[in-house]
């Protein structure tokens, strides 16, 4: 892993938006994140079983995952990355709920841009920098 950018896990199982996020972080955060792409949640255990992610980007809904069990699954993980939990459902108090259980942001798929989607993540690695 190269220390000098953030190491990025995007959990989606939806390609079409996977190289959509892949795009606004390429573009908006330029050569400080490298992202590595998993589209499931023992995908994703795996890749975590091999590197070391500064920031976990996932989706709630996938194939092998559902709901707000997937943040809970990835939490008790334990990796000590920062989670941001993507989602297309608007609920706000599933939102509440995860941010209440340690996720950095809450995310709705078609509500953020490029910019927002880079800030967050960003945000939550500096966080977790300066909470250790």
């Amino acid at each position: 892993m190269n220390t000098d950018r953030i190491n990025l896990l995007l959990i989606e199982d939806n390609e079409g938006d996977a190289d959509l996020f892949t795009e606004m972080v390429e573009e908006f955060g330029g050569e400080d994140f490298h992202v590595v792409h998993c589209t499931r949640l023992t995908d994703a255990f795996a890749a975590l079983d091999k590197d070391k992610f500064h920031v976990i980007l996932s989706d709630l809904w996938l194939p092998d995952s559902c709901g707000i069990d997937t943040f809970h699954r990835l939490l008790a993980r334990d990796t000590g990355a920062p989670i941001v939990v993507l989602s297309g459902n608007d609920d706000e108090a599933t939102a509440v709920k995860a941010v209440q259980c340690g996720a950095q942001d809450y995310l709705v798929k078609g509500f953020i841009d490029g910019y927002q989607l880079v800030r967050s993540l960003r945000y939550a690695v500096a966080r977790t920098v300066t909470s250790q």
